[in-house]
């Protein structure tokens, strides 16, 4: 009994798998073909690197040529975790198990490929742990991960409930402005913002994706909604669903996220699996606090900074419990929170 099958493979096309139990070291199958001088490989276009070749190097002066039908082993497919190897004696090559493979498993082995300017034509579909994307034998593949660790730029999604480049002069647009264009210069940064429009654009290295704000009728009933969930009101003037949808939708293709103010950390509430971060700059129920100090008795809109200022507090306290880290501008702020929550909190 044959101890392989020929079958469609996972990796690629067909495949052989195994019929029974094998052994480490075992003899799987012979690589039979055709021998061949150095001096043909090198002359006939058959052996093209841009074509599927099968060529095995004996020695110094002979090739194996495996590109026929009769040799079967041909179709066992390449692996960046290989249960199989090839060894040649004198002018035959033999596949051995390099570890136990169980009946139904597929063998592979490293086709061995060098790494030149190339190596992008030959992707690698083995999908292992270990797999580098391409075709290239196992001593070379760390060129490979050095490429790809210099272009992956890991992604940010900034979070701002006012647009960067709105040209308006509040200060909360400037610092979003400033943060944005220094985290452009280390990272691939996607912004998300309210504006009059709903747009998508780029801006310099920055994509820009902009939610149209409700209208004023719209933003009273969130207000509202906001107040009945004992969230700050302030959160109903900022909130879009169509952009808590997005983010929502789009949260896992970002390595962190950074929200700008409190008013955006509503569009991450529920999001546990990424590193979150918020410029809260002040605590802003402190503030609202102080304002109600200051107005007069009779004065109706006292109390709604009361009100505010309970709210927000309790919203405060909530988001130094769910972000990562948080930004504030006082450092007697920062000893105030620090003291309800150990957490990476800075200037």
């Amino acid at each position: 009994m044959k101890p392989y099958k020929v079958r469609r493979s996972k990796i690629d096309n067909l495949g052989l798998y195994a019929s029974k139990n094998i052994q480490k070291g075992s003899k799987v199958i012979e690589y039979k073909g055709k021998v061949i001088t150095r001096k043909q490989a090198e002359e006939n276009p058959k052996y093209d690197n841009g074509k599927a070749i099968y060529l095995f190097n004996l020695n110094k002066r002979y090739d194996l040529d495996g590109d026929f039908k009769f040799n079967t082993a041909r179709l066992i497919n390449h692996s960046c975790d290989p249960n199989c190897e090839v060894t040649g004696t004198g002018l035959r090559v033999w596949v051995h198990a390099i570890k136990d493979i169980k009946k139904g498993e597929e063998f592979s082995y490293d086709y061995g490929f060098s790494f030149d300017k190339d190596f992008k034509n030959y992707p690698c579909r083995c999908r292992s742990k270990n797999c580098c994307g391409y075709i290239v034998r196992e001593g070379s593949r760390w060129r490979i991960k050095k490429i790809k660790s210099k272009k992956k730029m890991k992604k940010i999604l900034f979070i701002t409930p006012r647009n960067p480049f709105s040209g308006r002069f509040s200060g909360d647009v400037i610092r979003a402005d400033k943060f944005s264009n220094y985290f452009a210069k280390k990272y691939s940064v996607t912004i998300a913002s309210l504006d009059k429009i709903n747009n998508s654009k780029k801006v310099g290295k920055i994509n820009l994706i902009t939610f149209k704000e409700y209208n004023i009728f719209f933003k009273l009933v969130q207000i509202f909604c906001k107040i009945f969930m004992l969230k700050p009101m302030q959160l109903g003037y900022f909130y879009s669903k169509e952009m808590k949808t997005y983010i929502e939708n789009n949260h896992s293709d970002f390595d962190f996220i950074f929200c700008q103010s409190i008013r955006a950390a509503q569009y991450v509430e529920s999001l546990h699996s990424k590193i979150k971060t918020l410029d809260m700059g002040d605590l802003y129920s402190s503030n609202y606090f102080q304002t109600f100090k200051l107005k007069s008795f009779f004065n109706p809109i006292k109390y709604i900074y009361l009100v505010e200022s309970y709210l927000m507090e309790k919203y405060e306290k909530f988001c130094f419990k769910n972000f990562d880290k948080i930004y504030l501008f006082s450092k007697q702020e920062i000893q105030l929170m620090s003291n309800f929550k150990k957490k990476n909190i800075s200037t």
